[in-house]
């Protein structure tokens, strides 16, 4: 099977993950306005406590969500559950448009958390079931791809335009996703869940792009199997951690989103505009973070298209090495020029080039690959709980990590933020060499086996 085989799986795909390039937008917003008012062309000021309170609203509302999406998936389907998120984007949008206060964006960002957690536990599960095993990998990452680009237009659109027409350009990208996504296939792992073989067929053979239902029997038996063999578990707290291969998935699964996140990335991008004024760099901070964003695209596609080759494990690894590097070098530069007050005029160009370096870094591995092996390693039964349970963390994680980056960066200096961002960085690589598995390649049923060796589950009596 070629590349016109899988052109309704790619289609589908850039389309449900127009919800994480507005998700995007969310994260790369606050980088050019939170500059803006704090200056002098505001359309009203706020303090630098109000705008670390601003960043943090989106991670606190998105711990509210994951736990009703991850109820919603297997009732009303991955697709309608997906779709839900646009309403509270475009609500955010909205209010950021009317903002005549701190509030008012608090609010707005409140939204926004809303329908990134939706977006957070949702995704990765119908982007993990719709694809091919060949393929899996490159498509389970590209929302990492979207979500960079979301953050890029923030940057390259956001300096140059008022707040409210900058929200109002936001606002198309979820009305798009909207337009588009309503009319792509639903999973056929949640229809045969829902005893509805039909139109799992259906869903099948469009994603596979067949109009001969023997072409996609083999594939939607093995599904059929797999689906069966987790009906033994009723989706509870207690089948999810318990069973000894869903429990080490959890683990495996936490300590990848823990790994991503205590790297210090929604506070680099969130503050990257304040992070390269206080370098001060000869290049314009507003041309620093275009830079930046645009680095991320480019290595997003890379990583997509390389994954499925080079293996999650080997890029993982290479993620976290050179964060370490990079964060290494940036807590060095700033130290040596707040606290040991040397001149360092002549390495004005050091701090872009290791923010460059780390997000080139990050984006191998640490972005795409975590929420991605999330729809790989969990059966249908209790995916969603544990997409809820993970997406919980990352908005508690994140919260922390945004909140106390300025106030930690204000009371100790930048230069123990990054140091401490690495130091999370050298335990997060040695997890990923300890504890996570290579999935490059395998079904999900292979994968569910590995996790659970002595356990004869349905690939056993598929082969047998």
């Amino acid at each position: 099977m070629g590349l016109a085989s899988s052109r309704t799986q790619i289609f589908a795909t850039c389309t449900a993950t127009l919800a994480f390039f507005t998700c995007g937008t969310f994260m790369g917003w606050p980088s050019p306005t939170i500059a803006r008012l704090q200056s002098e062309e505001t359309e009203f000021y706020i303090t630098s406590d109000e705008g670390s309170w601003i960043v943090s609203c989106m991670p606190i509302a998105s711990i509210l969500t994951p736990i009703p999406a991850g109820y919603l998936v297997n009732k009303v389907g991955r697709k309608t559950a997906l779709l839900s998120a646009s309403l509270p984007f475009l609500l955010s949008w909205l209010l950021v448009a009317l903002a005549q206060s701190v509030w008012m964006l608090y609010a707005a960002r409140l939204f926004a958390g809303l329908g990134l957690g939706i977006t957070f536990t949702v995704g990765p599960m119908y982007l993990g079931e719709i694809a091919e095993d060949r393929i899996r990998g490159a498509l389970g990452t590209v929302y990492q791809l979207m979500m960079n680009l979301g953050v890029l237009f923030e940057y390259c659109v956001g300096p140059y335009v008022s707040s409210m027409w900058l929200s109002i350009t936001s606002a198309l990208f979820p009305v798009l996703f909207l337009l588009t996504f309503i009319w792509m296939p639903e999973s056929p792992y949640y229809y045969i869940l829902k005893g509805r073989r039909t139109d799992a067929e259906r869903s099948l053979m469009r994603l596979r792009c067949v109009n001969d239902p023997e072409f996609i029997k083999e594939e939607l038996d093995y599904i059929e199997k797999f689906v069966e063999q987790s009906r033994t578990e009723q989706g509870s707290f207690k089948d999810l951690l318990c069973d000894s291969a869903n429990r080490k998935a959890l683990i495996i699964v936490v300590g990848l989103i823990l790994f991503q996140n205590l790297s210090g990335i929604n506070a680099i991008l969130a503050y990257s505009t304040t992070i390269f004024e206080e370098s001060n760099t000869d290049l314009r901070p507003q041309v620093s973070v275009m830079i930046t964003g645009a680095v991320q695209v480019v290595l997003s596609m890379v990583s997509s298209t390389i994954v499925d080759t080079a293996g999650r494990r080997p890029m993982l690894l290479v993620s976290g090495i050179g964060t370490v590097i990079a964060l290494v070098v940036e807590g060095v530069f700033f130290y040596l020029k707040t606290e040991s007050q040397v001149d360092l005029s002549h390495l004005d160009w050091l701090p872009v080039s290791a923010i460059v370096f780390y997000l080139i870094a990050y984006t191998l591995g640490l972005g795409p690959l975590p929420l991605a092996m999330l729809g790989e390693l969990f059966p249908t039964s209790v995916k969603g709980l544990a997409a809820s349970i993970t997406c919980m963390i990352l908005g508690l994680v994140t919260i922390a990590v945004v909140k106390f980056y300025q106030v930690i960066g204000d009371t100790f200096g930048m230069h123990f933020v990054f140091f401490s961002f690495a130091a999370f960085c050298v335990i997060g690589t040695l997890f990923v060499t300890l504890a996570v598995p290579e999935t490059k390649g395998k079904s999900l049923l292979e994968i569910n086996q590995y996790l659970q060796p002595k356990k004869k589950t349905a690939l056993n009596i598929i082969k047998s």
